[in-house]
């Protein structure tokens, strides 16, 4: 028997019958036990070759005959052991392996790690905003408001605070808006619900007006940025009711249609002529949103028979 490196599986073997009465009459078979199925005959050539053998235990047997065809009672044999390399070894595998999943495991660590230093930095911000710039917000808007107090009533100064007081409070309400969408307290579609049902009682004033929203709609947390578009949108289609569609009735719809999200805003107002009317910024920033949300959005009116808004998008997952 020998044992060989996986370099040296070129292998070739010679053989000769000790019969010299007429040698070249002389015939031969072989056999590579696990690798030939059979024997193989060659006549009188006494080679065989084998290049390129896999790692692996083969027995080489060969027999003889000699001038008269009488073959030889024993068959000649050598087991060749051929070593495979060192990443092929069962050792290798298993160090591999844990090697492998001490890497994923980190991977995994440093993720879940990185995932909660953000979110305690969310946190921390949305925390920080709430407590100092909003406070610090309106207690200017209070103060300029006592001001405008005690000037006269319809003087240019009183005009010009009364302005800073609504500029301020729609600033706090802008940063009310941040702080709800950076909080990571707040990713879930109820929560977004909420907020829509709390915009809508601030927005609609003096208006009648019904929420309706699936049971379930959807289970996953979502997006920060589908957040910030979806409330952005929302808040642009109830302000443009307010100042210009002189409704009384709103109808507000959230439902899930093929594994989409659907928005559905219907007002009773004076409507417009699509045909005619320019398309401004407000118009032109909802098709943008939708666009970023991948998703499509369509405003259908009729003069004097109100205003229909749709938005379709598909949700993504954050985990």
């Amino acid at each position: 028997s020998i044992s060989l490196s996986y370099k040296q599986n070129f292998l070739t073997f010679t053989f000769a019958s000790l019969d010299y009465e007429y040698p070249a009459q002389n015939k031969y078979k072989y056999m590579m036990v696990g690798l030939d199925a059979d024997w193989v005959f060659v006549e009188n050539i006494n080679t065989a070759r084998y290049p390129g053998l896999a790692p692996g235990e083969y027995t080489f047997m060969v027999q003889g005959t000699n001038s008269a065809g009488v073959w030889s009672k024993n068959i000649a044999t050598l087991r060749t052991t051929i070593t495979p390399p060192f990443w092929e070894r069962w050792w290798f595998y298993l160090a591999a392996l844990g090697f492998g999943s001490a890497l994923l495991y980190s991977m995994y660590r440093y993720r879940v790690s990185e995932l909660l230093r953000i979110e305690r930095l969310r946190l921390r911000i949305a925390s920080d905003l709430h407590d100092d710039v909003g406070s610090s917000l309106s207690a200017i808007a209070l103060m300029t408001e006592m001001v405008s107090r005690k000037l006269p009533k319809g003087s240019t100064e009183m005009k010009r605070l009364s302005d800073a007081v609504v500029a301020t409070r729609n600033t706090a309400d802008a940063l009310r808006d941040i702080v709800w969408l950076i909080n990571p307290e707040h990713e879930t579609m109820d929560d977004m619900l909420l907020r829509m049902k709390d915009a809508a009682s601030k927005l609609l004033v003096n208006m009648e007006y019904t929420f309706q929203a699936d049971d379930g709609i959807f289970s996953d947390t979502l997006d920060m940025e589908f957040r910030r578009n979806l409330i952005l949108i929302y808040k642009e289609i109830l302000n443009n009711i307010t100042k210009h569609s002189h409704a009384t009735k709103v109808s507000i719809a959230v439902r899930k249609i093929d594994n989409a999200f659907s928005l559905r805003v219907e007002d009773n107002g004076k409507g417009f002529d699509e045909t005619l009317v320019k398309r401004g910024n407000g118009l032109n920033n909802l098709g943008f949103r939708a666009e970023k949300m991948n998703g499509t959005i369509r405003v259908q009116s009729t003069p004097g028979e109100g205003t229909t808004t749709e938005l379709l998008a598909n949700i993504p997952r954050t985990r």
